[in-house]
């Protein structure tokens, strides 16, 4: 009879051979994939326009990969909700318009800018082009639709003390803004207060031609659209602000050198959007980087004066009452190159 010749060694060995050769896998695999990504929440002001492409941009291209972050964007329902999600944790960071959430933070709100992208206001009084409102002093006697307690309501009163006109001849009419477009299409108002990116370039791109008095233009200006986080999440974790601040300086650079793919990606997003519509607002963005960014810093970077401006206008003409920048943001998060 024969007998069997393999022996309980050459077995044993075998056994160790193939486990060693699954573990030598799964850590080359381990390696591979790195160190588990950190879950991160960032909440936009509104839904989504051109100019929030760079933020997709920056997940698509892995910009906050790069610096640990596994990042999940929501849209918001207005910059009041979005901060105060932002400032109690529901989320982590926000896209906000921080110049309107001065007032909130000065009434006690705990969050600060951390990187101010847009730093001029796009709020203005928009015309179509027949009405031959072209210069703020033709604005009395016509309809204007508003939102009562909106931001470009408030920055309104500033803009017409401004100029000189008197507010009392102008008729004011509250409308949703969801109707604006439509009403002054339809010629049912003269004109509308509203942001020039959102409103006045969605009249355009349907082939129309609109007057535009930009506040701003005039001495009334607030910063506009910025990244900001609450005063926890800066004391508890300030190396994820670090990272994440950079991740969203990198995707915004990009997004503003590469207009076409950035809106490209958000597209892939948002298909319903109209792609040239995104591509405008993305263009015009660029002219609100501020002068900071004119003179060689970084995107998001912002001088203590611009605050400064922001925050007088706003204690001139919406009751803000401290007017030190310390109190609402901070630059320390932004990377600066050496000269």
């Amino acid at each position: 009879m024969s007998r069997c010749t393999t022996s309980n060694g050459s077995i044993h060995t075998k056994f160790l051979g193939g486990l060693l050769a699954v573990i030598a896998t799964a850590t080359s695999a381990a390696a591979q994939s790195g160190p588990a990504l950190e879950p991160v929440k960032l909440r936009l002001g509104w839904t989504y326009i051109g100019g929030f492409a760079p933020l997709y941009l920056g997940v698509e291209k892995g910009f906050f990969k790069e610096q640990g972050i596994d990042l999940t964007i929501s849209e918001g329902k207005g910059t009041v909700v979005s901060a105060a999600a932002v400032a109690n944790g529901s989320d982590d960071f926000g896209y906000f318009d921080v110049g309107s959430v001065s007032l909130l933070i000065d009434k006690g709100l705990a969050v600060r800018g951390i990187a101010q992208i847009r730093q001029k206001t796009a709020a203005a009084y928009i015309s179509m082009k027949s009405s031959g409102i072209d210069r703020p002093e033709k604005i009395v006697g016509h309809s204007l639709a508003l939102t009562p307690g909106a931001s470009t309501t408030q920055l309104f009163s500033g803009f017409v003390a401004a100029v000189g006109v008197d507010i009392s001849k102008i008729k004011q009419e509250g409308l949703d803004p969801s109707i604006f477009v439509k009403a002054l299409i339809a010629g049912q108002v003269d004109a509308i207060l509203t942001y020039y990116d959102s409103s006045g370039l969605a009249i355009i791109n349907q082939g129309h031609e609109i007057n535009t008095l930009l506040f701003a233009d005039y001495g009334v200006n607030i910063l506009d659209y910025g990244i900001a986080t609450s005063v926890a999440l800066i004391n508890r974790k300030p190396d994820l602000v670090r990272r994440f601040t950079a991740a969203a300086v990198k995707s915004f650079t990009y997004g503003s050198a590469n207009v076409e793919e950035t809106v490209q990606i958000g597209k892939a997003r948002f298909p319903e959007f109209d792609t040239k519509l995104a591509a405008r607002q993305l263009e015009f963005q660029k002219t609100l980087h501020g002068d900071s960014v004119k003179e060689g810093k970084p995107i998001g970077w912002i001088s203590k004066d611009a605050w400064q401006k922001s925050l007088n206008v706003l204690s001139k003409y919406s009751g803000l009452k401290n007017t030190d920048p310390a109190a609402y943001y901070t630059n320390d998060f932004i990377t600066v190159p050496k000269s």
